[in-house]
């Protein structure tokens, strides 16, 4: 089949996301823009009826008239739905419904929705449980990274809300900026929220290791991407992160009683990898990342105080902004040479005192 030139591929992985998969399915649909552009939802066999709010929402907003390009077609893993909205036309949808769930038997969603995505410039991330709020989310990163061949990744601020209340928004800057590779890495997955991600997809290929061997695709993503080119910041507040919902990676992995010890575990194998693979560019950098990491577990109770230790090694601090020098050669001082620095302050008082 033909399709356009897309410039933009949307990834929407979802699964018992009922509730919320049409506020995304609405973002998607609202984006003005002067390109063509495809979503495409990846319903992973949800047992809530996700399918059927899914399915209701395309006959209800796309068009299947005889002259259409839609179509409809099942293979053994799934039914595929094809479609252009109604009224804007730049927006396709095509649906990808699973007989079975993928992610119970570690099987690559990819095969299916290659044809779509191989078309497209750049990829825009939003799961189920996210959504747009600004129509001009996908013009306005577009338009920047057109201008701007450098840079491989651009964001922007969200609000995170859960129950429908907000609870916070995570501004980075008050102004658009550029972000600094040595804050990617240390402050982590939750920097910057997925559904504001929108990077080059040329760039993407081939897959690093590292990004194989993780568990989470978002952090990742934004480290290789950060790493072979520049990374930009849009401080307006596009989208919404919805916070635990049932489910949901945060809700399974931070909340009281599940340990995050083998997520840590995974992540410490993946930055290592990622380490080697940039040339230890960013070793002192990383390893501070899993130090600070070490020390959330252990405040978690997920680790004991002699295995955070294990991992608090020393490091070149002049390599670290000033406020996370302050932070590391706390960690030490009160960690690993407690004693020694009492010590020390006594002989600074003694000293003091004689003159």
């Amino acid at each position: 089949m033909n399709y356009p030139d897309f410039l933009v591929y949307i990834d929407c992985i979802t699964y018992n996301h009922a509730s919320y998969i049409e506020d995304a399915m609405k973002g998607f649909c609202m984006q003005e823009t002067t390109f063509p552009f495809v979503a495409a939802i990846i319903d992973d066999a949800s047992t809530d009826g996700e399918q059927n709010v899914i399915k209701r929402y395309l006959e209800e907003n796309f068009d299947f008239s005889e002259k259409a390009v839609a179509r409809k077609w099942e293979t053994y893993d799934a039914y595929f739905i094809y479609a252009q909205h109604k009224t804007n036309k730049n927006c396709y949808f095509a649906v990808v419904l699973l007989k079975y769930n993928f992610y119970q038997l570690k099987k690559d969603k990819t095969p299916l929705i290659s044809e779509w995505r191989n078309i497209a410039k750049y990829v825009a991330f939003c799961e189920g449980d996210d959504y747009w709020i600004d129509s001009n989310k996908l013009q306005l990163q577009v338009d920047y990274l057109d201008l701007h061949p450098d840079y491989s990744l651009c964001a922007h601020a969200a609000n995170y809300v859960q129950n429908g209340i907000i609870l916070k928004n995570d501004i980075r800057s008050e102004l658009e900026c550029d972000l600094d590779m040595q804050d990617l890495i240390l402050k982590g997955g939750d920097y910057l929220s997925t559904e504001s991600l929108v990077f080059r997809y040329d760039k993407n290929a081939p897959v690093p290791l590292f990004r194989i061997i993780a568990e989470v695709g978002d952090y990742p993503l934004v480290l290789h991407m950060g790493s072979i080119g520049n990374v930009h910041y849009f401080p307006q507040i596009m989208g919404v992160y919805r916070y635990r919902t049932p489910g949901s990676w945060t809700d399974r992995h931070q909340s009281r009683g599940n340990s995050m010890y083998p997520y840590f575990k995974n992540e410490v194998q993946w930055l290592e990898e990622f380490n080697k693979e940039t040339k230890y560019k960013y070793n002192t950098i990383i390893k501070f990342r899993i130090i600070s990491f070490a020390k959330q577990l252990m405040y978690r109770g997920d680790i004991d105080k002699k295995t955070y230790l294990s991992f608090l090694k020393f490091i070149n601090v002049f390599k670290l902004k000033k406020e996370y020098r302050k932070d590391y050669l706390s960690q030490i001082i009160t960690y690993k040479y407690f004693k020694q620095y009492l010590l020390l302050c006594k002989i600074k008082r003694a000293i003091s005192h004689n003159n």
